[in-house]
């Protein structure tokens, strides 16, 4: 009797774990493990002046991996992340500096309905959300990438 009190008990946190864990489930979260998705590749942008300055890393979550390396649309769920750092120059050497920023695309047609079911996010290095406006600062440049899911960056083979 006592045992099955305990499973019984132990059966109904786990079903009410996992319904506040979906309940609470944010797309723009920080993805704090972004490092160990699939790296498709980096860019470099070394004019101090342009907004996107630094070196970018380009991640894409394990939903999406296969969209990224065949090419086409995304899948829900499919998340890439753009790591920012700095540049730090040593004579002819050229290397990645501090951190900058972390921005976040999310596919999710229902919650992102207004901007064609990507939602955007931008954080500080250490996690902590920064102000955007989805569609004015992330989604009106995306819309020139329309016939490539709104994505700038491909996978390099």
């Amino acid at each position: 009797m006592k045992m099955k009190s305990i499973l019984a008990i132990g059966l109904v946190c786990l079903v009410v774990a996992m319904a506040s864990a979906q309940i609470t489930s944010d797309p723009l979260a920080f993805p704090a493990n972004f490092r160990t998705w699939n790296h498709t590749h980096t860019n470099l942008i070394d004019d101090a002046k342009d907004p996107f300055y630094g070196y970018h890393n380009v991640y894409v979550n394990p939903a999406g991996s296969r969209a990224s390396i065949a090419g086409g649309t995304y899948p829900e769920g499919s998340k890439l992340v753009v790591a920012f750092y700095g540049i730090e120059k040593n004579g002819t050497l050229i290397t990645q500096g501090k951190p900058l920023a972390v921005a976040l695309m999310s596919k999710d047609k229902s919650k992102f309905a207004a901007t064609d079911g990507w939602g955007y996010a931008l954080f500080s290095p250490d996690g902590m959300a920064k102000p955007i406006d989805q569609a004015k600062d992330c989604h009106a440049c995306h819309e020139s990438k329309k016939a490539a899911d709104f994505v700038f960056s491909s996978y390099v083979k």
